[in-house]
C-alpha cells in the first residue's frame, strides 16, 4: 500500500485522516546475509561496508530490491474538528 509512487493518493482515498509524513527504504542485502538465526552467511568484517555500500544505493534501488519500508503516518484533523 505504501511503495509505489500513488501511495499518498491512495492513502487519501482508504483512510482519509491519514497521510504518509515519511517513507523510507530500509535493508538491501546486509539484513537477509546476516542471517535469521545464530548463523551468517556473511563475515562480520563485511558487514560495515556493505551498509555503508547499501546507503548510497538505496535512494536508487531501495523501491525495487529493499527488505523493508519503514513508514510515518500523520494524523491529520478534519476542518472544523478540535
Amino acid at each position: 500500500m505504501f511503495a509505489g509512487l500513488d501511495a499518498p493518493q491512495r492513502l487519501a482515498g482508504a483512510q482519509p485522516h491519514l497521510r504518509i509524513r515519511e517513507r523510507r527504504w530500509l535493508s538491501l542485502w546486509a539484513y537477509p546475509l546476516s542471517g535469521f538465526r545464530r548463523w551468517q552467511l556473511i563475515p562480520a568484517s563485511f558487514v560495515e561496508p556493505l551498509l555503508r555500500l547499501e546507503d548510497a544505493l538505496l535512494p536508487r534501488i531501495g523501491f525495487l530490491a529493499a527488505f523493508r519500508l519503514f513508514v510515518v503516518l500523520e494524523r491529520v484533523r478534519a476542518p472544523g474538528a478540535e
